[in-house]
């Protein structure tokens, strides 16, 4: 993979530091490349908006003072209400540098577009239901896979989880990565690069950082947690040849032509 370098808009910076700031700041998850977060960063960072990044974790009471919201990522941008969001946050940078679109303008394929990428970080989507997934086998071994026993208990009751939700969790994983598989091939095979066209979107962006999961990129290029790097590379051997190769490659195109490795900032 040949990786993009380019001058990042962003800068790394404290809590108060950005709790005193104006423009745009954004919270995101340290330690591993969660895609909601990655997500966020990169469309921001693609888009060349300045903004404050502050690395936070999941018990971080300074961040949650500051934001009012218990999870990441968080955009807040002047005084204008938290953003946490995938669709929200979106929105805004769509907002802050429109001649720089990452959905289509077309309002069927903008439509679509979002609806898509719920699929990926919406509620019941392909993310939501990794959590299920992976969160399962970690109750069901006693912390011995994946998640430690806390963790597991605190994602647990975030996602919904229930006694025997990891099947039906796995089969709309296989669902969704096929629908993508499917989509981006006959996109290609109509001579278009990307999910919707010849041009770069947020949703091609969505998939790249959540691909990150199912196809965990070595960790000298991702040296996330190490439980993190076992929870994936433990999903990895559990859905076996249900992750699209296409998809790995589309991920792979991503971060070699327009992102930063998920980790590198």
């Amino acid at each position: 993979m040949v990786l993009l370098t380019r001058m990042s808009t962003l800068e790394l910076v404290d809590v108060e530091t950005a709790r005193n700031a104006s423009g745009l700041r954004l919270v995101i998850l340290g330690g591993g490349p969660s895609p909601w977060s990655q997500a966020a960063k990169s469309i921001f960072e693609w888009k060349r908006i300045p903004a404050l990044l502050v690395h936070a974790n999941i018990k971080d009471e300074a961040v949650r003072n500051w934001t009012g919201i218990s999870n990441a990522p968080v955009a807040m941008y002047e005084k204008e209400t938290p953003r946490s969001g995938w669709a929200e946050i979106l929105a805004l940078a769509e907002r802050l540098r429109p001649e720089l679109p990452l959905v289509p303008s077309d309002a069927r394929e903008r439509i679509l577009h979002y609806g898509w990428s719920h699929e990926i970080l919406g509620e019941g989507g392909l993310m939501w239901n990794f959590r299920l997934f992976s969160v399962d086998a970690s109750l069901e071994s006693h912390g011995e896979l994946n998640f430690p026993m806390q963790v597991a208990r605190y994602l647990a009751k975030r996602y919904g989880h229930t006694p025997g939700c990891a099947a039906p969790a796995r089969a709309r994983i296989v669902e969704i990565l096929a629908l993508f598989d499917a989509q981006l091939k006959s996109s290609q095979a109509a001579g278009r690069r990307y999910f919707f066209g010849d041009r770069l979107t947020a949703f091609d962006i969505h998939v790249a950082c959540a691909m990150n999961v199912f196809a965990p990129l070595p960790a000298e290029q991702c040296p996330a947690h190490p439980v993190l790097l076992s929870t994936y590379a433990w999903t990895q051997r559990q859905l076996g040849d249900a992750i699209p190769q296409s998809l790995v490659e589309h991920r792979d195109h991503i971060y070699a032509t327009h992102l930063r490795l998920p980790l590198q900032f």
